[in-house]
């Protein structure tokens, strides 16, 4: 239940707390504002109540901390195997993406003030290198912030959404943080850069409506991740050690959620 809620939810209001809490906030979208305070109520209630109600008893550290008793190392070297063989992957891929775009574009602008066609833009060497290593370096402090911040531990996102003698605040703390800090550079990005060192032009969604999908989306985002106490990015930090409930249910269905909500969109 947990996985398939995540999945649509966070399809169906195209965020989640990455997305509408750590860059939403800090883009002051009103749209992720409401989407964060949906699903914060939705979790916090949902969790609450299951403390309460004592289905699950109380949430100690040892019951969502997916102790491993056995050796992981396989999954971790697989991890290992797809983090180097997927930025090959992603330039077939893109040279696959460019040859389509060239095809379909005649005649090809290759002029020099107008810049390079878009064929030599996306294959070239040099771009394809910047672009994979900024894209490995972000995903690897993402990743390390959420592992130092105990972010990864369902037990700490349990007791932070249910209200009760175990609650713990850090989660609140680190989403803060991560929402200050990312305030501070999306305004001088907006507002002094105007355009990014490398690439050609700033992604700054700019769509505020709010309706029954955002809304929608959310609650289930939010009731998921009370249930399961986990949410996208947690989930993938899981992946080098394999636990049956993450690996074999939370993550099919997750996808099946997702599934779900884009053939309704």
């Amino acid at each position: 239940m947990a996985g398939i809620l995540v999945g649509f939810g966070t399809k169906l209001s195209n965020g989640c707390t990455s997305g509408h809490g750590l860059c939403g906030l800090a883009r002051l979208s009103i749209r992720s504002f409401v989407a964060v305070v949906t699903f914060l109520v939705a979790g916090l209630a949902i969790a609450t109540i299951i403390y309460h109600a004592g289905g699950l008893g109380p949430f100690t550290q040892a019951r969502y901390s997916s102790t491993i008793h056995y050796d992981h190392m396989i999954t971790s070297n697989i991890c290992i195997a797809l983090g180097i063989i997927l930025p090959f992957l992603g330039l077939y891929f893109r040279i696959r993406a460019a040859n389509a775009t060239v095809k379909d574009t005649q005649p090809i602008n290759t002029d020099k003030v107008n810049g390079s066609n878009n064929f030599e833009r996306l294959t070239s060497n040099s771009y394809f290198i910047k672009d994979q290593f900024i894209v490995f370096l972000v995903g690897l402090i993402f990743g390390a912030g959420l592992l130092v911040a105990g972010m990864v531990r369902r037990s700490n996102i349990i007791m932070f959404l249910a209200l009760g003698p175990d609650w713990n605040p850090s989660l609140l703390f680190v989403l803060g943080a991560g929402v200050v800090i990312n305030l501070i550079f999306f305004t001088y990005m907006i507002r002094v850069m105007k355009e990014p060192l490398f690439g050609e032009k700033l992604f700054n969604p700019n769509n505020n409506v709010i309706d029954i999908r955002l809304i929608g989306g959310s609650v289930c985002f939010g009731l998921g991740w009370g249930i399961g106490g986990l949410c996208p990015g947690p989930g993938i930090m899981q992946t080098p050690i394999f636990t049956v409930d993450v690996h074999l249910i939370w993550f099919p269905f997750f996808f099946l959620g997702q599934f779900i909500a884009n053939k309704l969109n």
